[in-house]
């Protein structure tokens, strides 16, 4: 349970770290793949989109293009133009939300997990016979 949460946890941190470091762009959804990924628990599909954003100014002002992966993107964004946070040649569509949200599901995960350890230590205490 608490390795759950020091996963969520760290994964907000993260988030937080693109909200408040990465550079604020413009995106546009140039390409969207799907494709399944298998695990122990079965598959799933998964969506990845790429696309474009300009960096350091307009362009032939000293701006560039960047190609690259469009995090948080989907089938409905194609061919549009997203608000995006850049961060380590990645551009994220998610911010805060998403980063409030895993930090909340960590606390719950810590949470049942305390409460969890208390029920059990519950349980396992030896119980006094009265004899009467």
């Amino acid at each position: 349970m608490f390795l759950v949460a020091l996963v969520f946890a760290g994964t907000g941190g993260y988030y937080v770290l693109v909200d408040e470091h990465g550079t604020r762009a413009r995106a546009t959804v140039t390409g969207c793949r799907d494709h399944v990924v298998y695990t122990s628990n079965g598959s799933r599909t998964v969506t990845n989109c790429t696309g474009y954003w300009i960096l350091g100014g307009r362009l032939g002002a000293g701006g560039r293009k960047v190609f690259g992966e469009v995090r948080g993107a989907g089938w409905s964004d194609l061919e549009e133009t997203v608000g995006v946070r850049v961060y380590r040649g990645r551009a994220y569509t998610y911010g805060s939300a998403l980063a409030i949200g895993l930090f909340a599901a960590a606390g719950l995960f810590v949470l049942v997990g305390v409460g969890l350890i208390f029920v059990l230590r519950r349980l396992a205490r030896p119980r006094a016979v009265s004899a009467a």
